[in-house]
């Protein structure tokens, strides 16, 4: 028996190390080149985006953005107030009328108020 039979005899080609790395550096940038061409075509962000508080473009679809949201909710209070307190038609064919509410409440008590449904009423 030979001295040399317990391990291999042959060696690696030494150039093979060379090519494996050669080959990761080629898949390296290749990956690289193909990440930044797929951000640069999907993923491409406008220059310069247009204003929130700008006008309105007629392609938006939605409620405007409220540059003043507080001011706003005043404004929409005071409307409201307003029709509370004052007279006028909520329904002309109809016949009903808005009145404010402490002329209301006046009427409901000389008029008396009714606990339940009158007599006959489904």
């Amino acid at each position: 028996m030979s001295a040399h039979m317990g391990y291999e005899q042959r060696d690696v080609d030494p150039r093979l190390p060379v090519r494996i790395g050669a080959a990761m550096v080629v898949f390296l940038l290749l990956g690289i080149l193909v990440v930044t061409g797929v951000m640069l075509t999907l993923w491409a962000v406008d220059k310069a985006p247009a204003s929130p508080f700008g006008q309105a473009s007629p392609t938006t679809s939605g409620p405007p953005v409220q540059a003043d949201p507080r001011a706003d909710m005043q404004a929409l209070t005071q409307r409201w107030d307003r029709q509370l307190g004052s007279i006028g038609w909520v329904d002309r064919d109809a016949g009903l009328v808005r009145i404010p509410i402490e002329a209301a409440m006046t009427q409901t008590a000389r008029a008396g108020w009714r606990d339940g449904p009158e007599e006959g009423a489904p």
